[in-house]
This record gives C-alpha cells, structure tokens and sequence, in this order.
C-alpha cells in the first residue's frame, strides 16, 4: 500500500518537471467556402469556383480557444505537387469573440489572368502541441 501511494504522490511532481506542454481543447467548426463574404462570413458552403471568381473565401468557427492562440490559414494549389499559394496568420487578441469562441474568415484574391484550373486546399492550424491541422478542399473548373 505504502508503495501505491507514493506512487501517485510521485506522479505529479516527475510530471511537472517535464517543462511546459501547450496542450488544448480549441477546435474549428462550421467550416464554409464561398466567392463572397456577408458579415465577414460564408452564408452556405461552396467548394467549386469559376476562373474568374475575383476571391475564394472560407470562414470557421474557433471553438474553446484561449484569447491568446494563434491560428494559420495556408492556401494550396494541387498539382504534381502541393504549392503553397498563400499564408496567413491570425491573432486572436484582435478578433472579436464571444467568450473563447471566435468567428475566422481568410480569403485569398485571383492571381492575374484569373484562377488555374485544378484542385485547392485551405489548411487550418491552432498553434498548439496536440492540434492537428483541417484541410477542406475545393476546386476550380
């Protein structure tokens, strides 16, 4: 018994000198695509675009985020390989929230001469130690 206690008294003190995890429960949710924001935001969700679309636009919801999470919207053109197009980082202290829930919008302008044809993706990552990222993909005809 003596042993099994201080075991679990050990547990705590070996685990808080491991050094400092960033570990969280943030997610996305409602994540949409569309040619044209409304109020910073997709109204219904499209994932295939025109050459001549002047803007592709995504926006999610940031769900259990702490004020000072950083998330990064990178942009993809899929071809023989997989080309970033775009990268943007967004700071939370400057987006307005409703408790630790965020509404995020990115979007990424026509190059000149208008969209390649092909497949997309937009990735979405929360800076953290056990996030992983969400790929939604879209395409252009």
């Amino acid at each position: 018994m003596n042993k099994i206690l201080s075991i679990i008294i050990a547990c705590p003190i070996i685990f808080s000198q491991c050094g400092e995890v960033n570990l969280s429960t943030a997610n996305f949710s409602n994540v949409k695509m569309c040619g044209s924001l409304k109020n910073d935001e997709c109204s219904s969700d499209n994932t295939v675009f025109a050459s001549a679309d002047p803007s592709i636009n995504t926006s999610v919801t940031l769900n259990n985020a702490p004020s000072d999470s950083k998330v990064t919207f990178a942009w993809y053109y899929i071809d023989s390989a997989r080309t970033l197009i775009g990268s943007f980082d967004t700071d939370l202290s400057k987006v307005e929230n409703n408790g630790s829930t965020y509404s995020l919008h990115c979007s990424v302008n026509s190059p000149e001469g208008g969209w390649p044809a092909g497949k997309y993706e937009v990735e979405m990552k929360i800076h953290s130690d056990n996030s992983k990222p969400l790929v939604k993909s879209f395409s252009v005809k």
